[in-house]
C-alpha cells in the first residue's frame, strides 16, 4: 500500500532552505520516493492552512517512507530544513 508524506513549510531562511532543496531529491530516489507536488501558493478552499509551502511525496509503502525519513542521508540534510524553516509533516497511508 502506498504512503504519502505531506509537509506544510514556512521558509524563514531562503538561502539555507535552498541548500536543503538542492540535496533533497537524491535522498528519496533509493526509497522509490517521488515528489507529487510542491507549491508555495496553494489555494485554500476550507479552513486555515498554517504555512504557505506544501509538499507531497509518494512512496511505495509506509516502511519505505519511514526508512527514507530515518536514513542517515536524510537525517543529515533535514537539519538544514530545521535551521531554515518551521512546519508540519504527516505520513498517511494510501487507499488499497
Amino acid at each position: 500500500m502506498s504512503a504519502y508524506l505531506v509537509a506544510q513549510i514556512q521558509v524563514e531562511n531562503p538561502e539555507v532552505y535552498q541548500q536543503y532543496a538542492d540535496g533533497f531529491r537524491p535522498t528519496i530516489q533509493p526509497y522509490d520516493g517521488e515528489v507529487l507536488a510542491a507549491d508555495n501558493e496553494g489555494e485554500v478552499l476550507e479552513g486555515k492552512w498554517v504555512f504557505p509551502r506544501t509538499v507531497i511525496l509518494k512512496f511505495p509503502s509506509i516502511d519505505q517512507a519511514k526508512a527514507w525519513y530515518n536514513s542517515p542521508e536524510y537525517k543529515e540534510l533535514v537539519e538544514l530544513r530545521h535551521q531554515a524553516s518551521k512546519g508540519n509533516v504527516i505520513l498517511v497511508r494510501g487507499l488499497a
